[in-house]
């Protein structure tokens, strides 16, 4: 492992939010030492991991058997305004549609919790919702306002990606 990982592995040792914020302030790490970190900590004895993920699609925006055989079409059997919208609705749902991964490390009793979640527009290079760019969400139960297993449940149904946390900067 190296150095910015066992910062990232400090975060679910952290003891005040404070040493939280500084963590994150400080840490980036590529993707393959996030799957590290998630694998290592997920296959711990110590917690209890949870994990979600899921596409988030836009009303409208589901592609349909048919959608994906007017993709398919190379023949004369559909027309080219059914094929091209068809093809208008894969580019919308593709620039639309969401993916959303979140984990949960915690202990039985929820006294320890630590949540490390993000979607698919955290990691844009261009166009991202934070200034410094692309980011995962960490947030835990040195956060004294929030509720791990209301976050967790809220997360379950389908809500996007708790912010209130703090970023870590995804680096390459």
């Amino acid at each position: 492992m190296n150095g910015h990982h066992l910062g990232i592995e400090s975060l679910l040792f952290a003891t005040s939010k404070r040493q939280v914020e500084r963590i994150c302030k400080r840490s980036e790490f590529s993707a393959s030492e996030f799957v590290g970190f998630l694998l290592h900590n997920g296959q711990s004895n110590e917690w209890i991991h949870e994990k979600i993920v899921r596409n988030e699609i836009p009303y409208g925006l589901e592609m349909s058997d048919h959608d994906f055989e007017l993709l398919r079409c190379v023949d004369e059997s559909h027309s080219l305004a059914e094929i091209q919208k068809a093809k208008l609705k894969e580019e919308t749902y593709l620039k639309n549609s969401t993916f959303v991964i979140a984990h949960l490390f915690r202990d039985t009793a929820w006294s320890r919790w630590h949540i490390v979640g993000l979607d698919q527009r955290d990691t844009r290079t261009d166009g991202n919702t934070w200034q410094v760019g692309s980011h995962v969400h960490f947030l835990n139960f040195l956060f004294g306002n929030l509720c791990g297993p209301e976050i967790w449940e809220r997360l379950s149904a389908g809500n996007s990606v708790d912010t209130r946390g703090f970023h870590i900067r995804l680096g390459k």
